[in-house]
């Protein structure tokens, strides 16, 4: 018996320990790690010493009608220390993209996410659930991927601004990666433990995601005004952007939405900058002046200037019906 027992001893000294690996979720705020949304969540791992992790397949998904717009800041191709170390195969678009003898990486095709069509796979980009799958290639152990690191950042964008958040879940897809998702570099299971995360939105009307970052940008550079905000159906100046600068209609005229009282407006707040209309104390009305919502930086950094003009005259004297039958709304989008 204590022989038997010596033996059961001595082989669980020789098998080799199961490798580990976490793998989580974050939000990263606009300003870090380069990030310019607020939308973005980053997918990372970290894995023990007892094995190199060779591949990643997962299942991610948002509720609350929330959507993953995009994929990006992955590792392309081989894991090298001349490039980047890190998980550049992804099987499914490899077989679509790539030709192994001439490889380009930089196609913008290839990504992580799993073609929708193959076994398994979720509905994709612009849905509320994708398929990953991340592979390694390399050469010797100084090429291998780092134990700890980003896989990738998800733009993750609600239904509408405003208050809201999410749920991100993280599940393993087996069909792919086996019973754990994961396999090591000697094709054996990985315990796996997998955390989401909650995203969530500032409660404000204009929309920090792409593609609107820029003109959010300009918009809490000004403080923010809500007549911005004009291009959503929750919001209360709906033709702020055609050149209605007041929010009225002028019923005397036939309910012209762009019309004198506009046409007045642009004239005070012609050609001069945020910093003079706020020392005349006329700020607020002249960015609701100023459809374009942008900067006319060769005359002076003017607020209410050519383009806006432009716009008055493009849609002066139409009705709201009018407007609507036009079929698109010129508010500014990057």
């Amino acid at each position: 018996m204590r022989r038997i027992l010596l033996i059961v001893a001595m082989l669980l000294i020789a098998a080799p320990a199961m490798a580990a690996v976490t793998i989580g979720a974050k939000q990263i705020p606009a300003g870090v790690a380069g990030n310019t949304l607020c939308s973005c969540v980053e997918v990372n791992y970290t894995s023990d010493s007892n094995g190199q992790i060779r591949a990643f397949a997962l299942d991610i998904s948002v509720d609350n009608n929330f959507v993953i717009q995009n994929i990006r800041d992955f590792n392309r191709g081989e894991s090298s220390t001349k490039t980047k170390r890190g998980y550049g195969i992804f099987p499914g678009k490899f077989r679509d993209y790539i030709d192994p003898a001439n490889p380009l990486w930089t196609d913008p095709n290839y990504n992580p996410v799993a073609p929708t069509g193959d076994p398994d796979a979720n509905t994709g980009l612009g849905t509320k659930a994708i398929t990953v799958e991340l592979g390694s290639l390399y050469l010797g152990d100084t090429n291998a991927p780092h134990k700890t690191g980003v896989l990738f950042r998800l733009d993750v964008i609600p239904p509408a601004p405003g208050a809201s958040s999410c749920t991100l879940t993280i599940t393993k897809n087996t069909t792919r990666g086996g019973s754990t998702g994961l396999v090591d570099v000697d094709g054996n299971p990985v315990a796996v433990t997998i955390t989401g995360t909650t995203v969530s939105y500032p409660a404000k009307c204009y929309p920090c995601w792409s593609p609107y970052n820029f003109g959010y940008g300009q918009w809490t550079s000004m403080w923010e005004p809500n007549c911005w905000c004009g291009r959503y159906a929750t919001q209360t100046h709906p033709y702020q952007c055609y050149g209605d600068a007041d929010n009225k209609a002028e019923t005397l005229t036939g309910k012209y939405r762009v019309y004198t009282s506009d046409l007045i407006r642009l004239k005070t707040c012609w050609a001069k900058s945020a910093s003079t209309l706020k020392s005349l104390g006329i700020l607020d009305i002249c960015l609701c002046t100023d459809s374009d919502h942008k900067l006319e930086t060769l005359t002076g950094k003017y607020r209410v200037y050519t383009s806006d003009l432009i716009r008055l005259k493009t849609y002066w004297a139409k009705s709201a019906s009018t407007l609507k039958s036009l079929g698109f709304n010129p508010c500014p989008v990057d």
